[in-house]
Protein backbone atom coordinates (compact mmCIF):
# COMPACT_ATOMS: atom_id res chain seq x y z
CA UNK A 1 0.00 0.00 0.00
CA UNK A 2 0.84 3.68 -1.17
CA UNK A 3 1.39 6.16 1.45
CA UNK A 4 -1.60 8.39 -0.09
CA UNK A 5 -3.71 10.76 1.92
CA UNK A 6 -6.89 12.25 0.72
CA UNK A 7 -8.99 15.46 1.90
CA UNK A 8 -11.65 17.93 1.05
CA UNK A 9 -11.77 21.64 0.64
CA UNK A 10 -15.52 23.30 0.97
CA UNK A 11 -15.46 25.27 -2.12
CA UNK A 12 -15.47 29.19 -2.25
CA UNK A 13 -18.49 30.88 -3.88
CA UNK A 14 -17.60 33.44 -6.45
CA UNK A 15 -20.11 35.40 -8.22
CA UNK A 16 -19.14 35.86 -11.74
CA UNK A 17 -22.68 37.74 -12.13
CA UNK A 18 -25.93 36.98 -12.79
CA UNK A 19 -25.15 35.83 -16.28
CA UNK A 20 -22.88 33.40 -15.11
CA UNK A 21 -24.10 32.32 -11.57
CA UNK A 22 -24.98 28.61 -11.22
CA UNK A 23 -25.08 25.97 -8.59
CA UNK A 24 -22.07 23.78 -7.25
CA UNK A 25 -21.89 21.16 -5.08
CA UNK A 26 -19.90 22.07 -1.20
CA UNK A 27 -16.68 21.37 -2.13
CA UNK A 28 -14.05 19.19 -3.62
CA UNK A 29 -12.27 16.11 -3.52
CA UNK A 30 -8.12 15.73 -3.10
CA UNK A 31 -5.76 12.83 -2.84
CA UNK A 32 -1.90 13.44 -2.03
CA UNK A 33 0.20 10.68 -3.81
CA UNK A 34 4.04 9.83 -2.69
CA UNK A 35 6.47 10.18 -5.27
CA UNK A 36 6.54 6.16 -5.90
CA UNK A 37 2.63 5.76 -7.19
CA UNK A 38 2.38 5.32 -10.81
CA UNK A 39 -0.05 8.23 -11.26
CA UNK A 40 2.82 10.35 -9.61
CA UNK A 41 3.07 13.57 -11.98
CA UNK A 42 0.75 12.47 -14.78
CA UNK A 43 -1.81 15.13 -16.24
CA UNK A 44 -5.36 14.46 -15.04
CA UNK A 45 -6.59 13.32 -18.13
CA UNK A 46 -4.04 10.43 -18.53
CA UNK A 47 -5.27 8.99 -15.05
CA UNK A 48 -7.86 6.55 -15.68
CA UNK A 49 -9.97 6.56 -12.32
CA UNK A 50 -13.73 6.10 -11.62
CA UNK A 51 -14.96 9.02 -10.13
CA UNK A 52 -17.42 12.10 -10.64
CA UNK A 53 -16.96 14.17 -13.66
CA UNK A 54 -13.33 12.73 -13.83
CA UNK A 55 -10.58 14.13 -12.53
CA UNK A 56 -10.07 17.76 -13.14
CA UNK A 57 -6.71 18.73 -10.95
CA UNK A 58 -3.60 17.78 -10.76
CA UNK A 59 -0.38 19.78 -9.61
CA UNK A 60 3.42 18.87 -7.51
CA UNK A 61 2.46 19.66 -3.95
CA UNK A 62 4.18 22.65 -2.77
CA UNK A 63 3.45 23.02 1.19
CA UNK A 64 3.88 27.02 1.05
CA UNK A 65 1.65 27.10 -2.10
CA UNK A 66 -0.77 24.46 -0.49
CA UNK A 67 -1.63 26.87 2.62
CA UNK A 68 -2.25 29.93 0.31
CA UNK A 69 -4.50 27.66 -1.61
CA UNK A 70 -6.95 26.49 1.00
CA UNK A 71 -6.28 29.60 3.31
CA UNK A 72 -9.08 30.03 5.53
CA UNK A 73 -11.80 27.30 3.63
CA UNK A 74 -12.65 24.54 6.13
CA UNK A 75 -10.48 21.38 5.18
CA UNK A 76 -11.57 18.01 6.37
CA UNK A 77 -8.29 15.28 6.14
CA UNK A 78 -9.29 11.41 6.46
CA UNK A 79 -8.11 9.61 9.08
CA UNK A 80 -7.89 12.90 10.92
CA UNK A 81 -3.98 13.73 9.73
CA UNK A 82 -2.63 17.16 10.27
CA UNK A 83 -1.23 17.52 6.46
CA UNK A 84 0.82 20.21 7.58
CA UNK A 85 2.88 18.66 9.80
CA UNK A 86 4.22 15.90 7.04
CA UNK A 87 7.00 15.74 5.03
CA UNK A 88 5.31 15.33 1.40
CA UNK A 89 8.25 16.41 -0.40
CA UNK A 90 7.83 14.94 -4.01
CA UNK A 91 4.26 14.35 -3.66
CA UNK A 92 1.21 15.06 -6.19
CA UNK A 93 -2.42 16.10 -5.49
CA UNK A 94 -5.18 14.45 -7.90
CA UNK A 95 -8.50 15.74 -7.34
CA UNK A 96 -12.40 16.38 -8.49
CA UNK A 97 -14.57 19.32 -8.54
CA UNK A 98 -18.25 19.35 -7.88
CA UNK A 99 -18.63 22.01 -10.60
CA UNK A 100 -20.71 20.27 -13.20
CA UNK A 101 -24.00 20.40 -15.00
CA UNK A 102 -26.66 19.73 -12.17
CA UNK A 103 -24.18 19.23 -9.54
CA UNK A 104 -25.60 21.24 -6.36
CA UNK A 105 -25.04 21.73 -2.68
CA UNK A 106 -27.84 19.12 -2.04
CA UNK A 107 -26.47 16.68 -4.22
CA UNK A 108 -23.22 16.83 -3.65
CA UNK A 109 -23.31 17.93 0.15
CA UNK A 110 -20.01 17.66 2.42
CA UNK A 111 -20.87 14.06 3.25
CA UNK A 112 -21.50 12.96 -0.78
CA UNK A 113 -18.42 15.07 -1.44
CA UNK A 114 -16.41 13.01 1.56
CA UNK A 115 -17.95 9.82 0.48
CA UNK A 116 -16.17 10.27 -3.19
CA UNK A 117 -12.98 11.49 -2.45
CA UNK A 118 -12.67 7.84 -0.21
CA UNK A 119 -13.96 6.20 -3.40
CA UNK A 120 -11.06 7.98 -5.36
CA UNK A 121 -8.49 7.28 -2.09
CA UNK A 122 -9.11 3.82 -2.55
CA UNK A 123 -8.64 3.54 -6.14
CA UNK A 124 -5.52 5.32 -5.30
CA UNK A 125 -4.37 2.87 -2.74
CA UNK A 126 -5.18 -0.57 -4.67
CA UNK A 127 -2.89 -3.20 -4.67
CA UNK A 128 -4.04 -3.98 -8.15
CA UNK A 129 -4.31 -0.37 -9.65
CA UNK A 130 -2.03 -1.45 -12.73
CA UNK A 131 -4.67 -4.38 -13.96
CA UNK A 132 -7.76 -2.01 -13.38
CA UNK A 133 -6.13 0.89 -15.39
CA UNK A 134 -5.41 -1.72 -17.91
CA UNK A 135 -8.86 -2.62 -17.73
CA UNK A 136 -9.95 0.89 -18.28
CA UNK A 137 -7.87 1.98 -20.91
CA UNK A 138 -9.52 -1.66 -22.90
CA UNK A 139 -13.06 -0.45 -22.20
CA UNK A 140 -12.59 3.05 -23.12
CA UNK A 141 -10.96 2.18 -26.54
CA UNK A 142 -13.39 -0.27 -27.44
CA UNK A 143 -16.59 2.22 -26.56
CA UNK A 144 -14.69 4.54 -28.65
CA UNK A 145 -14.70 2.13 -31.34
CA UNK A 146 -18.44 1.40 -30.79
CA UNK A 147 -19.22 4.78 -30.54
CA UNK A 148 -17.39 5.60 -33.75
CA UNK A 149 -19.46 2.85 -35.42
CA UNK A 150 -22.23 3.51 -34.67
CA UNK A 151 -21.82 7.43 -35.55
CA UNK A 152 -21.06 6.45 -39.26
CA UNK A 153 -23.77 4.37 -39.37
Amino acid sequence: MYGVYFFIVEQPYIDYGNSLSFDRGWGNGYVLLPPEHPWNGKDYDSIYCNIHGGLTYTEKFSSSHFKTWIGSREIKVGDDVDLFSLNLTGYYIIGFDTCHYNDNSIIFNKNTVFIETEKLYKQCISDNIENSVGWIKKWVKKNRKEKIKKLSE
